[in-house]
């Protein structure tokens, strides 16, 4: 121990040594298992695709609800045959098969058939493939001029990066 005189006041001090090479050691080790996240990156392309698949049953984008149909749209799927009753007090109401149709339209795009993932040890992309994935996704305009609206679908949520969050602090916790 030693003394330290202060004014008319001795102070007694003390040392102590902290060894922190066990810290330094699994930092290191957890800086090495930053440098390539594939293993989180390929379980997390499942996810993904659930993520994706939840944007079209919600019909919903990152910046919320998307726009609806065009009435158009929606008198055309009226008028195919066997979708909409033909005779009776139902006279134009959907049928069953009708009703799943054009709830099916409504939730699901048909034209947006697989996924490619490019996965690198510090980064993931999702690329929609199908005929209309970047109409869906940004919107244009038909052959006709008919506009379609953007109907963003490819956006990770809010749980989803909660969920990539967790696994990465588990895939870094494993190099400590």
């Amino acid at each position: 121990m030693r003394l330290h005189r202060g004014g008319n006041f001795f102070h007694a001090g003390a040392d102590t040594d902290v060894d922190v090479s066990d810290v330094i050691e699994g930092l290191r080790g957890m800086m090495a298992r930053g440098q390539d996240l594939r293993p989180i990156f390929r379980d997390v392309r499942e996810l993904l695709k659930l993520d994706v698949e939840e944007h079209f049953a919600n019909q919903q984008g990152d910046d919320g609800q998307w726009a609806p149909r065009a009435r158009s749209s929606i008198e055309r799927m009226r008028g195919a045959k066997g979708m909409t009753r033909r005779r009776g007090k139902l006279k134009g109401s959907f049928t069953k098969r009708g009703a799943r149709a054009f709830v099916g339209q409504l939730g699901r795009f048909k034209y947006v058939n697989t996924y490619k993932f490019d996965v690198t040890a510090t980064s993931i992309s999702m690329r929609a493939r199908g005929a209309w994935a970047g109409a869906i996704q940004y919107g244009s305009t038909g052959h006709n001029g008919a506009r379609v609206p953007a109907r963003p679908f490819l956006w990770a949520s809010e749980a989803l990066v909660a969920r990539f969050g967790d696994a990465l602090q588990t895939h870094l916790r494993g190099g400590f």
